[in-house]
Parts: structure tokens; sequence; C-alpha cells
């Protein structure tokens, strides 16, 4: 990254410089003046909402607003020019915590080839974001479980952090702090490659995706303007056990129902111990990797790890339900059993083959761990499975995929923070969580485009309308993939109410922030399954139904806890009890759920 000098003196200002106003013009006392539109909080404010582009000229000064689909806030591009050039100038890639100081930099746009700048706004919450969303750039044994592993994460995410080459050596020889400076690359930046190609420039590979950020710097800087920022999420000071999906109590409750016959819970009880997934002569398949391409083809381990894993969980509540130890070390069998042989999972499909396995996995080994007093020696073990092949794959999340894919990555990052108690992993996951949610449900609030995905580039009108299947008109409750099928979406739906229900079973609880877009979700999609006439508008007429048994945990946290009236979603989810297993990552949720208050 280009930078001053070792021991170069900055200039030293006579006077301080006047305050900036919007509409101000950054004069030099040797150069003509160039001008920088601040944007007002209004305009701000109306950017998000309508998540359109606008341009505004001034003279020789261009602004571009657009809405920020990769940190979620308003991003400002703002080309300052004191001579006009010819298309093939050449295009830096500098990124500094201050405007002024880039414009110190750049020469006030006198340098040659650096007479154009970006001014792009980044929140405290948005530069925190792609800090934890970030990669370290080279491999280093023990923090990463395998090379390859290392490799999928630096191809993945967003931001990569190294030390910085120019400052570390000077810093270990001189400072006092108890910190080193480092360096975060921004590995795609969609507003840096939209203002490339819109003036015609090309950038080579080394230099075409890696704009550098003074990293800590930068955070220091926005410590001191704004001071500490709220935590957007706070995992519990102690993890609440067994808590991934279903409680204790809930466990409890619902045992007490099937003690004594009454339904649904009986026949979802008796269902699910009739299944293949409660037989204690199961056999566990496990395999050293697990590959699965698009669709699951290639299929080698997919299915059986997906079934093992639900298997595990079903006798799990099997062993809780009748206190027959049979069933508990049967599950224990079977986690043993990928716990001492998994080591990867690879192919397109890799992160949501891990996300719908590692969603199941914690919620079975919660049940053994802090229920059975059998004892479970592999605990430890399975554990480590969990924390070096399941959560590297899902922590990062899939900004650009269909939203099922995240959010059932979250699902898992979510269950698994909580068994191996990562609290770091969890807030990541949660933060991941919130961001996601408004980007795979619309509000008529969130104006006249659906939110787009945080992490991605996905940010203008006709992205956002591909990206949302085709749908222009948007409605309370929409879905990313409601005109792609209702069985994607209703996987969404489900991940959604989950990981609320276990946020809440860990003292967070996340419905607050999201019941709104749940009930609508639930309700808008349940009206169609139960015979509501398609419109012309939506989907082109025409919709592929298919929801599946997912609405059981949503429908009975909003209506019968918090008292939400959901006729639509009541009607359908009694219609098709009592749920069994979708054989991917939803199972026996009228039995564990169905009108429970705990």
């Amino acid at each position: 990254m280009p930078g001053r000098r070792a021991g170069k003196p900055l200039p030293v200002r006579r006077r301080p410089p006047a305050p900036l106003r919007r509409g101000a013009a950054l004069r030099h006392p040797r150069h003509r003046p160039l001008e920088l539109l601040l944007l007002a909080p209004d305009h701000a404010r109306e950017g998000r909402a309508s998540g359109r582009r606008r341009e505004t000229r001034r003279e020789n000064t261009q602004v571009h607003h657009e809405s920020d689909g990769t940190y979620g806030v308003l991003r400002v591009t703002a080309e300052l020019r004191a001579n006009r050039r010819k298309d093939h100038e050449r295009c830096l890639t500098w990124v500094k915590p201050s405007f002024l100081w880039m414009m110190y930099r750049c020469g006030w746009g006198t340098k040659a080839g650096q007479e154009t700048a970006l001014a792009v706004e980044i929140t405290r919450d948005g530069f925190e974001w792609a800090l934890r969303h970030a990669c370290l750039s080279s491999y280093v044994r023990g923090v990463h479980p395998h090379l390859a592993t290392w490799q999928r994460q630096l191809k993945r995410a967003p931001t990569r952090i190294q030390w910085d080459p120019e400052r570390v050596d000077r810093c270990l020889l001189t400072c006092t702090q108890a910190f080193l400076m480092v360096q975060a690359n921004l590995s795609s930046f969609g507003t840096v490659f939209s203002f490339v190609n819109r003036r015609g420039h090309r950038m080579t590979r080394t230099r075409t995706a890696l704009l550098s950020v003074l990293a800590l710097l930068a955070g220091l800087l926005s410590l001191q303007l704004t001071g500490p920022a709220p935590r957007a999420t706070a995992a519990p000071t102690t993890f609440t056990h067994p808590g991934v999906l279903v409680s204790r109590a809930q466990l409890d409750y619902a045992r007490s129902k099937v003690q004594v016959g009454q339904q649904p819970w009986k026949t979802a009880y008796d269902n699910m111990m009739a299944s293949s997934y409660a037989s204690l002569s199961r056999t566990a398949k496990p395999r050293a990797v697990v590959e699965c391409g698009p669709s699951s083809n290639p299929n080698r381990g997919c299915t059986d790890e997906r079934q093992d894993a639900i298997a595990a969980y079903t006798q799990a509540l099997a062993w809780y339900f009748t206190r027959d130890a049979r069933y508990a070390k049967k599950s224990i069998e079977i986690m043993d059993a990928w716990s001492a042989t998994i080591t990867d999972h690879t192919n397109s499909n890799a992160p949501l083959q891990t996300g719908w396995a590692g969603s199941t996995w914690p919620r079975a080994a919660e049940i053994i761990k802090y229920t059975y007093d059998g004892g479970w020696p592999g605990a430890g073990r399975f554990a480590t499975m969990l924390r070096t092949v399941y959560l590297p794959e899902v922590i990062n999340g899939a900004a650009t995929k269909n939203g099922n894919w995240e959010l059932v990555m979250t699902e898992a990052a979510i269950g698994i923070s909580v068994f191996i108690e990562d609290r770091t992993s969890y807030d990541k996951a949660v933060s991941t969580y919130l961001a996601r949610v408004p980007a795979y449900i619309y509000l008529t609030s969130d104006g006249a485009l659906p939110k787009p995905p945080a992490g991605s580039s996905i940010d203008t009108s006709a992205e956002i309308i591909k990206y949302w299947q085709g749908q222009s008109t948007f409605t309370n409750g929409l879905s990313q993939e409601t005109c792609r099928d209702f069985g994607h979406t209703g996987w969404g739906i489900a991940s959604i109410a989950d990981i609320a229900e276990t946020s809440r079973i860990q003292g967070q609880d996340l419905y607050p922030r999201i019941q709104d877009r749940l009930r609508y979700a639930l309700g808008f999609h349940t009206s169609y399954e139960n015979g509501t006439a398609v419109p012309s508008w939506l989907c082109g007429g025409s919709v592929n139904k298919g929801l599946d048994q997912v609405t059981e945990v949503g429908f009975n946290a909003l209506q019968n806890r918090l008292g939400i009236s959901m006729s639509n979603t009541q009607k359908y989810t009694e219609e098709h009890r009592p749920s069994g297993t979708d054989n991917y990552f939803n199972a026996w949720t009228t039995l564990t759920h169905a009108n429970n208050p705990s």
C-alpha cells in the first residue's frame, strides 16, 4: 500500500482548517478549488429507503449515491477532478480512514495519475462487519485446521487481515502500546468495480480486489469521534444446556403430553419411534470427505451425513422420552463414528451440506451431553469436529447465494457455538442472521426495493430484482425465493424461526427483532398453500407450492407465546400435523414445539 516513508515528517498547518459544510469547496492555495458534496442525513435516509441510484453533478464533480449491500449502509462515491484526463489514466487503490487525509496524499487531486478519488462512507458497524468476516492473508498452522480449509475461507472472505509491513518493524522497536498495526484488505468492493467500469479503466489482477485499510487506526479514529458503539449482539455470559432449538423445559412439557396420550404429541411421538431414524439396529456411514456437488451431484456421503445427523437427534429424543439408555448409546455411537472419521466437505454444495448437517448435530449432542448420565467419553472429540470441520465452513455465510443457504449455515454456526460455548462465533453468527433476515423477507417499510444481502455487490434495482427471481412487485412477507419455489423458501423460514428459538433459550430472544418479517412470511405463503388464488403480479401468476412442514416452531412462538393472531398459518399447521422430517434438517417439530408454552 502506498504510504509515507519512515521518518518523513507530516506538514504542519499553521491554522486549523475551517469545518466543512455541505457543498463546501476544498481549496489549496496553489491549485484550483475542488468541490466535495457531503450527503445530508435526510438524503441518506431517502437513499437507503429507495435503494435506487442517483447522480448529482456539480461542475467538474460527480457524486454517485447507492444503497450499499456490502456494508448495509449508504455508500457514497465522489469523483473529484482538478484536471480532466484521458480514459487511460492510471487508477490507484488507496483507502484511508479520512477523506481529507486521502486528498492530502493525492495532492488535492493534482498528482499525476491521482486526479480521481472516491469518498466511501462506512459506518462503524460496517467496518466491524468487515473485520468480523476477515480471514488471515497467510496460512497459519493451528489457526486453521487444514491448508485447504484456509484456502476456501480466503477465497470467500470479503476481508483479508495481514500485518502492515510498512509499520510493524518500526513498531516492534519503538511502540509502547500493547498492539501492532495491521492492514485489512477488502477483497470484494462493488463501488470500485462499478466506478472503474464506468470510467473504462482496467485493473491488473494484483490490484483488482485489494483495497488497503489501516484497520486499527480506523477503529481508533471511530472510537475517538463517536465513542463506543453499543453491541449489536451479546452472547450469554453462561450458555443454557440443552439449548439448541429445544430446551429441557420444552422436552419435559412434550414428554408429559406423550405420557398421557394427548394429541398431537402422541401421534407425533409414535411416528418418530416408527421411523428408521429411531431404529436401534441403525449403522452409521461416516466418510472422511463428504463431497456434494450441485443438487448433491456427485453425492458422496451427502445423504448419509444428513440422515445420520437426524438419526442421532432422533435417538437423543427417544432417550429423553423413554429414558431407555439404548437410545442414548445409539446416538453416541453415531456421533462418535463421524467425529472419528470426517475431515472435510468439498465441491460446490459443501457450505450448504455443512449447514444442513451442522444444524442437526448440536441438537443431538446437547441432549445427550446434558441429560444422559451414562457418560460420553467422546464428547470432546465431537466438539473438536464441530469446531474444526463444520464451523469454518459456515461461519462466514454465503452472501451471494439464495438466502436459504446463509440462513441454514447460520443456524449451524449458532448451534455449534452454543455446544462448544464459543461466544465470539455466536455473536458473529447472530450479526449475520440479523443482516440476512431483512434481505430475505420483505416489508413495505423497507422502501421500493428489498434490502440487498450484506456482504454482496447486489445493489442496483436490476440486480436486486434478478436476485429476487425476477419479481418486481413487493409486498409484506414476500421472500427472496418465493418465485423460485415454496420448498426452498420454507427452508429459509424454518431456519429463521429455529435461530430465534435458540436465541430465546439462551436468554437473548431475537424474536422481537424479526417477528414482523416472520409472521408476514408465514401468513403470506400459507395463504397460497391454503388455496388463495395467485394474483398476476406475483411470480407471473403462478407459484410452485410445497412449503412442507416448516411452520411449527415459528407459529408456536408467534401465536401461542406472543399472542399474534395467525389464522392462515394456524390452518396450514394444524392440517399438516404431525410433522415428521424432510430428511435434510427439519425433524419432529410437532413433538417438540406444538403449543409448547415453555
